[in-house]
């Protein structure tokens, strides 16, 4: 949890250049601790809904948004994403990244 899109993404949020590059960071996160939680590697909406039913409902808007900006991959690949969104995501991933770390290895 704490390479790419953690600790690195932390220190340069420019590795999340496109829309589809931050949808996938938080649809990542959501999957990564959806794991960690039930032992077990599931789908991406698997995580997705495990996050909106089990992490603070403040995060439901991005993870939303994320999840639908998966459908349309070939039109936001290159797009730049919202830097509100870029902003939302670091601090996604900074909280994702310190509710991993209660988890035991």
């Amino acid at each position: 949890m704490c390479q790419w899109g953690g600790t690195s993404l932390l220190d340069d949020p420019t590795q999340i250049d496109s829309f589809w590059l931050q949808a996938f960071a938080i649809v990542l996160y959501c999957r990564m601790l959806h794991t960690l939680h039930s032992g077990k590697v599931a789908s991406k909406l698997a995580g997705v809904r495990w996050a909106l039913d089990n992490l603070d409902a403040s995060w439901s808007g991005l993870i939303r948004r994320a999840w639908a900006q998966r459908s349309n991959t070939a039109i936001i690949f290159h797009q730049p994403p919202d830097l509100d969104e870029i902003r939302g995501t670091i601090e996604f991933v900074r909280y994702a990244i310190d509710l991993g770390r209660g988890y035991p290895f």
